[in-house]
């Protein structure tokens, strides 16, 4: 029994239950090597983006990286390379993107085979 009506822990215990009795070639973990990544470039990084009508805010709090999504919804970043990022939260790899002068201008993830953009505002 789970008191939430989220359904998405039960991938989770199935998951466990999976390690536990060893089933093979059943839970294979993503093993991610995070990088740290430069102040410098965190800044660069921070800032107010668009995906249609969700806004969603890049920022630091002390020593981590805050996604904001409409000002309620918030998710740690992990960075695994000085422009690829990923939450434990959303189950998306998210990626940023320069223009040809080096600024951001913008980050996508791909959701099944659609590739989505978030301009910054």
């Amino acid at each position: 029994m789970v008191n939430s009506d989220v359904g998405n822990i039960l991938g989770e215990v199935v998951n466990s239950v999976a390690k536990v009795y060893g089933w093979k070639n059943y839970y294979k973990p993503v093993v991610k090597k995070l990088v740290p990544v430069a102040d410098s470039l965190v800044d660069a990084y921070a800032g107010n983006y668009l995906l249609d009508r969700d806004s969603i805010t890049i920022s630091r709090q002390g020593s981590d990286v805050i996604l904001t999504v409409n000002r309620v919804q918030t998710f740690k970043i992990y960075f695994t390379s000085s422009e690829d990022f990923f939450t434990r939260d959303i189950n998306l790899e998210f990626k940023f993107e320069k223009d040809a002068t080096g600024k951001v201008k913008d980050f996508y993830f791909k959701q099944g085979a659609q590739e989505m953009r978030v301009k910054r505002s």
